[in-house]
């Protein structure tokens, strides 16, 4: 027998599906009443759920028919959709979150998980998916978050592209906490820069422990002068939720400083990120 995919449709007419592929069509009476139509179709093909409104088609074992019926949102989606993100706390946050990927039974018992974890939804979001908080989870958890810190990551660094950056210094410092703020270690960053103080490359340099990261100042001038930076911003987080600089930050900023001016690269700032706020070199008079 010649293998077809099957696909449910309310055009009886039609023979492919979207991508082009030849199909046999099981028709769907129009006008359902939110609710079941029941199809015949041969077990022997290969069998493909589709239709123009958001239904989910399901085998139905034995029988050789198919349940079609409407998908309805998650309630945890439509509190979103009604009244926004700023409606939902942390567990309903995550609940939404993870109900991309899981029903909404579980996606709230692994939100309690994360919050029990974690403290906050921000801290969840932002933990590594081999932390083990979130590891000991089935994969679909790590993944969801991952994506979704991915997504505001990527939100906020587009607010910098194209931007002089010393002109748009909230943005920066936006983007620092969205990258850095909950890390539960250590992270050097460099914006680099070209002529116009417009971002050319974002660099993560270095991970470091709980308390410290190592940086090389030869490696950061070393990367201006490849991507032909005339300046740039450093960047890096305190775990412990107090941005004062350290002792070895202020040394370590002040060789990064020597190395890059015997390139004509300058250093514009340094700026610790932590939980608590922010501590920016060039403000507290270190540069």
């Amino acid at each position: 027998m010649s293998s077809f995919p099957v696909a449910i449709s309310s055009d009886a007419s039609a023979d492919r599906l979207p991508d082009g592929r030849q199909c046999r069509v099981v028709a769907v009476p129009s006008g359902l009443a939110d609710g079941v139509a029941v199809a015949t179709y041969n077990p022997g093909l290969d069998f493909i759920g589709y239709a123009d409104k958001a239904q989910l088609a399901l085998p139905i074992a034995g029988t050789g028919r198919t349940l079609v019926r409407r998908r309805r949102r998650a309630p945890i989606q439509q509190r979103f959709l009604d009244g926004g993100a700023a409606n939902l706390g942390d567990g309903d946050f995550l609940t939404l979150v993870l109900s991309q990927a899981m029903p909404e039974t579980q996606a709230r018992r692994h939100a309690g998980q994360l919050l029990a974890n974690y403290g906050s939804a921000n801290h969840a979001l932002s933990a590594d998916r081999l932390d083990p908080g979130i590891a000991a989870l089935p994969e679909a958890v790590g993944m969801a978050l991952a994506i979704t810190r991915a997504a505001a990551v990527r939100l906020a660094r587009a607010e910098l592209i194209g931007r002089e950056v010393l002109g748009s210094w909230d943005k920066v410092i936006d983007y620092c906490r969205v990258r850095l703020a909950h890390l539960g270690h250590e992270e050097f960053h460099v914006l680099y820069l070209d002529r116009r103080n417009r971002l050319i490359a974002d660099e993560a340099h270095q991970r470091g422990s709980v308390d410290h990261t190592p940086v090389y100042p030869r490696e950061v001038a070393r990367r201006g002068l490849l991507l032909q930076a005339s300046a740039i911003v450093m960047l890096h987080n305190h775990p412990s939720g107090d941005p004062a600089p350290s002792r070895g930050d202020i040394e370590m900023t002040k060789q990064v400083r020597d190395a890059l001016a015997t390139l004509g690269i300058v250093l514009h700032d340094h700026v610790v990120i932590a939980g608590g706020g922010h501590a920016s070199f060039k403000s507290l008079g270190l540069l």
